[in-house]
């Protein structure tokens, strides 16, 4: 019976019998919860399998009471089904979920559970089920989502403050701080269609507290913040400011440095500014080897780079730019990567064995790549073990 391959032809039986009498129907519903077993991995898929019978037969069998009575026992005792080590799978307890969702208001702690499963797509189909039978003074305490590790549950959650209370939700965002990538695309959205109704100083203070809790990551949805705050040009030129300023003052420099790269990644000005922190913040020399090409400063700075610094990653980096900055050659570019993105050490000699096998991988003579390493030694900081 809880076995998944069978779970549609036994919900198409309790349709089967359902037409030949409503006893027949009802002993079938009957005979699955006297089987519920103890576990709540065991009496999950019976119940969603009851839930699904007695959705499809409405209007076509009357179930007794006494039967109906049990089985609304059985689904409020439930609320195991949604804990991380209950060991129901999701679409059973996705099943558990819409079967709660017809009792409305009254099993409104069973959705709340909900949102807490394992599953992202429980959570987030118990959350838009929810939302419906929450005060609004529920919905706003309900604040753990933005920790959700999925992003569909965040989206919809905000999307639900604001159609909620548009003035409550503003003042919420106005005060808290964005942690993550994910809340940080929520955030989008926000200021994709009420950033009008934010002033100046709360939209600063906003991208600040952003910058602040490191809360960008990679993300490219605070690029798309920036770009719909573009269309006042004081107010983005005040956000530049203000991430310059954290850089120099050593304020959450890599948060700073990582929010100038991704909102202002298509103004020169920011890559020559970035150009000129390679020597001393280590995430604008990383972002920049991510975009050699926009480096603008001098080579002498990395060649001091890569043969002094302690790190390897910054010397790695260093190398990885210079070499894009001497030469449009793939083969030259391609033959002192270690990986795909990470390049040799500059301090460690390179072995004729590489030289042999970057050879094998260009299909090149030996003699030939060699004299290409030899060429490229003698504008790189690199040297050749004899």
């Amino acid at each position: 019976m809880r076995n998944p391959s069978w779970f549609e032809a036994l919900q198409l039986l309790g349709g089967e019998l359902a037409k030949n009498s409503d006893e027949k129907v009802d002993e079938y519903i009957s005979f699955l919860l006297e089987n519920i077993g103890n576990r709540i991995f065991e009496q999950a898929p019976i119940i969603a399998l009851c839930a699904n019978i007695l959705s499809d037969v409405k209007g076509v069998a009357d179930i007794k009471s006494e039967t109906q009575r049990k089985y609304l026992m059985a689904l409020r005792g439930t609320l195991d089904t949604f804990k991380p080590d209950s060991a129901v799978p999701p679409k059973v307890q996705l099943e558990v979920v819409y079967a709660l969702a017809r009792l409305g208001a009254s099993v409104k702690e069973h959705l709340i559970q909900a949102t807490k499963s394992s599953y992202f797509q429980v959570r987030s189909g118990a959350l838009k089920m929810l939302i419906v039978h929450l005060s609004n003074d529920d919905l706003f305490e309900m604040q753990h989502i933005f920790n959700d590790r999925s992003q569909e549950p965040i989206d919809v959650y905000v999307r639900a403050l604001f159609e909620r209370d548009e003035n409550r939700a503003l003042k919420l965002i106005k005060e808290k701080e964005i942690v993550s990538s994910k809340e940080l695309k929520a955030l989008s959205f926000v200021f994709q269609n009420y950033s009008s109704k934010l002033t100046y100083n709360e939209v600063i203070r906003i991208i600040d507290s952003i910058v602040e809790t490191g809360g960008i990551g990679n993300s490219n949805y605070f690029a798309i913040i920036i770009v719909q705050l573009k269309r006042n040009k004081n107010l983005t030129e005040e956000i530049r400011r203000m991430l310059i300023n954290r850089i120099e003052r050593k304020r959450k420099a890599w948060s700073a440095i990582e929010a100038l790269a991704t909102g202002f990644d298509k103004d020169e000005q920011t890559w020559s500014y970035l150009s000129t922190k390679v020597s001393t913040e280590f995430m604008a020399i990383r972002i920049i080897s991510e975009n050699p090409e926009k480096y603008d400063g001098s080579c002498e700075a990395l060649t001091e780079i890569a043969k002094k610094e302690k790190s390897d990653f910054r010397r790695r980096y260093a190398l990885k730019i210079l070499v894009y900055k001497i030469s449009n050659d793939e083969i030259d570019r391609s033959i002192l990567k270690f990986h795909d993105w990470y390049f040799l050490d500059p301090l460690n000699p390179i072995t004729k064995e590489w030289i042999k096998r970057c050879a094998i991988n260009f299909n090149e003579d030996f003699s030939v790549m060699q004299k290409r390493f030899e060429r490229l030694a003698r504008d790189l900081p690199i040297t050749l073990k004899d």
